[in-house]
């Protein structure tokens, strides 16, 4: 999703199915962890981008939210998507 605030700025949304950890990565041995090794996590997220337009060019910002394991049932209406 992207929005515009104002003729300078601007921001957009998205989000990740399916986030895993990369064994190996930048050699010819590259591969995905199986989910139940992967140390950091697998699951969804969600990325928040804002965007300024300044004199010397585009201001990026970025905040990942991702979690590593399920929203407990009782925090669900309160945690998942609108």
């Amino acid at each position: 999703m992207f929005e515009r605030h104002a003729a300078a700025r601007a921001s957009s949304w998205s989000t990740a199915t399916k986030i895993v950890e990369i064994a190996d990565a930048g050699t010819p041995k590259e591969h995905p962890k199986p989910e139940a090794r992967t140390a950091i996590c697998s699951g969804d997220g969600n990325a928040y981008w804002r965007y300024e337009q300044v004199a010397e060019g585009v201001l990026v910002e970025c905040e990942s939210v991702t979690l590593s394991r399920a929203v407990p049932l009782l925090l669900r209406p309160v945690a998942g998507p609108s």
